[in-house]
């Protein structure tokens, strides 16, 4: 029987765009913080392994990547969390691919959850947006304009 983990990687916004961001949205050139969790949802426990997170993007007949440096898993009991903080600086805005692998020492196979989705999946894939710094500053500077009046 594989084991069951329910994912969920998320990133917080620099404090000054925060309000112009979506979750799982990032601004290209600016430090991102993301944060991946994963829940044991399973009923047996998942033993020691390795987390890694690849982030793709397609740019025509070439990929840009960036990834987390692989992080070492203990074993994670039934209904435990796990959860892991990084940091990336997005190269290059537009839809960015975040591959999740969990890789445990006794090389069962893993299914992922996700809350939003039904079902379960052999492989996590989730979407991040990143969008061009230009873009969100413009926004700053029509909001800062334009968005008091009438105080």
């Amino acid at each position: 029987m594989p084991y069951r983990l329910m994912v969920d990687i998320n990133t917080k916004k620099a404090s000054r765009y925060k309000k112009y961001l979506l979750e799982r949205e990032a601004v290209h050139g600016i430090l991102a913080e993301f944060r991946v969790e994963l829940k044991n949802i399973g009923e047996k426990k998942l033993p020691e392994g390795s987390l890694n997170v690849e982030f793709e993007l397609p740019a025509g007949v070439e990929t840009v990547s960036a990834s987390m440096p692989e992080v070492k898993l203990s074993s994670l009991e039934a209904n435990k969390s796990f959860v892991k903080k990084g940091f990336i600086r997005f190269p290059a805005p537009g839809l960015w691919k975040a591959t999740l692998t969990v890789s445990p020492s006794d090389s069962e196979k893993i299914e992922y959850c996700f809350s939003k989705i039904e079902g379960t999946f052999d492989k996590c894939i989730l979407p991040i947006y990143v969008i061009d710094r230009i873009q969100v500053e413009l926004l700053r500077t029509l909001d800062s304009t334009y968005g008091k009046k009438g105080e």
